[in-house]
């Protein structure tokens, strides 16, 4: 039987090929622009999630509250905060600092170059945080003072290869710095980026930097055992800090609290000095997304019951014959349905191939790294679509297939239509589809207007 919907099926489209691609076309740019919407949500929503780790690590941040001043939330602490921190908090599992020294001029023999991002780190940092090395120990790679890694881009420009870099040395702020690590590119999904780590020690055997406290110019992120009550510790801060920092106003002057590494990226847009923070994002604007998806799915699931509709007047004369061989109604409404679904495959196909063709343009638009074939490295993600494909075609062929199979055959097999007068409900169908295009459309251009006047405007956009 299903042979049998496939072969009418294919007919019809033959018979009326402007019409199928017509059908199979809208759908398919709606489809598009959902998948589109999809994989950017997805971005935005995966960063950071590749540590291990990732449910543990806080990044610890400051209110600010000086006189004369207004109050603000800042990304920056203090350098003597996190061993403080791990001596005196038993939850505190391990710490690390983030210190971005941004572009720095580095040197091997008569080479040169500025080398962007440049940050230095706690020997830890590379056992809290699941940067791949691709040679070297993460865990003994930064231990030693004037270590250095750097990233196998960076490393191309002073070596030919990755092997011939790995126990050289650079030169760096008139300091020789042993190369004990080549790392792979850090992911774009990545809230901290860099090109080059420095260890900690380096400063620390000079200088006493481990207990300075009053100045804010490095990130300090704290892993925390599991099932540790963050809102105790942060009870506990107050005494902390006046404990640490001698002066009565202390505790108007700062607070302290810990931000999830999960909502780095998404919920720091009330954040200041928030220096590393790649591609920070507002995360209340995904809500947005997801109902433009919605909206762009709805439209375009009317137009193609719409068009499904109005072709059914040039079906009228098959269906009286096939009743009238003794076809029965189910029958009649399950080959509809199969060519809805048939339809809406092939329009899924079609939006794979669009996607792939204009999101490389899209990603030099908005600075991402989309790729449509990142759906085929996640077999729950292609369950999904497919899944979403064959619901939205029996939805969307759910009343054309009703209208079809409920023709007055005497009336149709004597030349006639079907007998009706006006349909409110297909009425309805087309004011909800222009008038759903027609708010998009206006959206749109205030979002346009409204963005070109904050870019014209300079106002931190």
């Amino acid at each position: 039987m299903i042979k049998n919907y496939f072969a009418i099926a294919i007919r019809n489209i033959r018979q009326k090929p402007l019409y199928a691609f017509i059908n199979i076309f809208s759908l398919a740019v709606g489809l598009a622009a959902c998948l589109v919407i999809y994989l950017f949500i997805s971005d935005e929503q995966s960063f950071d999630a590749f540590h291990a780790q990732h449910a543990q690590i806080y990044r610890l941040d400051e209110v600010q509250n000086f006189p004369g001043t207004n109050e603000q939330r800042v990304a920056l602490s203090m350098p003597g905060m996190g061993p403080a921190l791990l001596k005196d908090f038993p939850e505190v599992k391990a710490y690390t600092r983030f210190w971005n020294r941004d572009k720095q001029l580095m040197q091997k023999d008569q080479q040169r170059f500025l080398i962007n991002d440049i940050a230095v780190v706690d020997s830890t940092f590379l056992a809290i945080f699941d940067f791949k090395l691709t040679l070297g120990d993460k865990m003994t790679a930064l231990q030693a003072p004037n270590s250095i890694l750097l990233t196998e881009e960076t490393s191309f420009k002073f070596f030919k290869s990755v092997e011939e870099a790995m126990g050289n040395s650079i030169r760096w702020r008139d300091q020789e710095f042993k190369i004990t690590g080549i790392l792979e590119k850090v992911p774009e999904n990545s809230h901290l980026q860099f090109e080059a780590l420095v260890s900690m020690t380096t400063f620390t055997s000079k200088e006493d930097i481990n207990e300075q406290w009053g100045s804010n110019w490095l990130n300090t992120y704290l892993v925390l055992h599991p099932n540790s009550n963050t809102k105790a510790m942060e009870e506990k801060f107050p005494a902390f800090l006046s404990r640490y920092m001698n002066y009565p106003e202390v505790n108007t002057y700062y607070k302290l609290f810990l931000q999830p590494l999960n909502q780095v990226h998404l919920g720091s847009m009330d954040i200041e000095h928030d220096y590393n923070n790649y591609r920070k994002f507002n995360g209340s604007y995904l809500n947005l997304f997801y109902v433009i998806a919605a909206f762009i799915l709805l439209i375009a699931a009317v137009n193609f019951m719409n068009l499904k509709t109005a072709r059914a007047s040039h079906r009228w004369k098959e269906i009286g014959v096939r009743k009238t061989v003794g076809a029965k109604k189910l029958q009649l409404f399950s080959q509809f349905i199969f060519e809805s679904v048939l339809l809406s495959l092939f329009a899924l196909a079609l939006a794979f191939l669009l996607d792939a063709l204009f999101i490389p343009i899209l990603n030099s638009l908005i600075g991402r790294q989309l790729s449509i074939f990142s759906f085929f490295s996640h077999s729950y993600q292609i369950t999904l679509v497919l899944a979403g494909a064959l619901i939205l075609g029996i939805l969307t062929g759910i009343y054309p297939s009703f209208y079809m199979t409920s023709f007055n055959m005497s009336r149709v097999l004597k030349g006639g239509g079907k007998g009706e007068g006006r349909s409110l409900f297909r009425s309805s169908l087309v004011v909800i589809q222009f008038g759903l295009a027609l708010a998009m459309i206006v959206s749109t251009l205030i979002v346009v207007q409204q963005v070109s006047f904050m870019k014209n405007a300079d106002i931190g956009f």
